[in-house]
């Protein structure tokens, strides 16, 4: 059983393609596929369109009730808790999913046959008219797919929830969290998740497969994540993304980011931003019996991030190799 958790909030304007996109291909794998749809408090018709899909494809589409949860990713955790499944998907109300999407990224976890996995694809990026703007997602965002250790994820996140399928035993432990309000990106805590359980591995980068295995005489432990380097869905970009892509040295961005840094606005940013990564990642303190003996150390010494002064934490992370894959120099000074 494959579970698609779709997560509504005003989607009446595109909510019907992203449906017929899912449905569509739900055939195509031998798992019999569900999409069970929470809304959190639409004012528009987004619910009434949900119903007529029940009413249309019985066993196909399920409308969960429930309380708003506020945002996406509570949502999407209040879905994860109330689905039973052996994988799982999630959907944003406003992409499109290419054909093949469900039948490549299941097919790609079969192959792991690890548990916890985690598989996720590359994906278009695209305007609200569905005109390509990107091709690639992660060239267009300037972000590595290959970083996917734990301690490069700590502070910097490359899976979205959107292109991403994970297994039962992943969905279980993401569910162990200790405080969910500390729980900032539900598609950011399963990849730490999966990440923490597979350990640093010892190979000291991540690579494509054609890529590591040029690296004679390095051992690389079987990994819980893997990516497919082909776009698998149309990631739509318009006026009231709840997230969206960013394209990383658009002038528009530069212009903003140094507006932004001097008026001091960025560094508060930053400082927030660090300190409610390092939360969410002491959370995996709660999953001490299930994650590596070296991902449980990395966790256990961010205890003392709040206490820590601005060198001992620089000194810190550098020596845990906590990092992101551009503009560490940045993040360091906010410490």
């Amino acid at each position: 059983m494959i579970a698609i958790l779709l997560a509504t909030y005003n989607g009446e304007k595109y909510i019907k393609e992203q449906i017929g996109s899912i449905l569509s291909q739900m055939d195509r794998v031998p798992e019999k596929c569900a999409i069970y749809v929470h809304d959190d408090g639409s004012t528009d018709v987004t619910c009434e369109i949900i119903k007529e899909y029940v009413v249309s494809y019985p066993g196909k589409v399920e409308l969960l009730q429930g309380p708003p949860q506020g945002s996406s990713t509570k949502n999407f955790m209040f879905m994860l808790k109330e689905v039973e499944a052996d994988y799982y998907m999630f959907s944003d109300q406003d992409d499109v999913w290419l054909p093949d999407k469900i039948e490549r990224e299941y097919e790609e976890i079969k192959k792991l046959e690890v548990s916890p996995a985690l598989v996720f694809s590359d994906m278009k990026v695209v305007d609200e008219d569905l005109k390509v703007i990107d091709p690639s997602f992660y060239s267009y965002s300037n972000l590595n797919p290959y970083r996917t250790k734990l301690n490069e994820l700590i502070l910097e996140n490359v899976v979205s929830g959107c292109c991403m399928m994970f297994n039962r035993k992943l969905r279980d432990l993401a569910l162990r969290y200790s405080d969910l309000d500390k729980i900032k990106w539900h598609d950011w805590w399963i990849s730490e998740i999966a990440a923490a359980v597979s350990g640093m591995g010892k190979v000291e980068d991540n690579l494509p497969e054609s890529s590591a295995s040029t690296n004679s005489g390095s051992e690389i432990e079987k990994t819980t994540i893997s990516y497919i380097p082909e776009p698998l869905m149309l990631y739509r970009q318009h006026g009231t993304n709840a997230v969206g892509a960013t394209e990383d040295l658009s002038l528009n961005r530069v212009t903003k980011k140094l507006s932004m840094i001097l008026g001091g606005e960025q560094s508060e940013q930053t400082r927030k931003f660090i300190r409610e990564a390092v939360d969410q990642a002491k959370q995996l303190l709660g999953l001490k019996d299930d994650i590596s003996e070296d991902s449980y150390n990395i966790i256990k010494s961010l205890t003392d991030f709040d206490s820590q002064g601005k060198l001992q934490r620089i000194q810190s992370f550098r020596q845990l190799k906590i990092t992101r894959d551009k503009r560490n120099l940045w993040m360091m000074l906010h410490l």
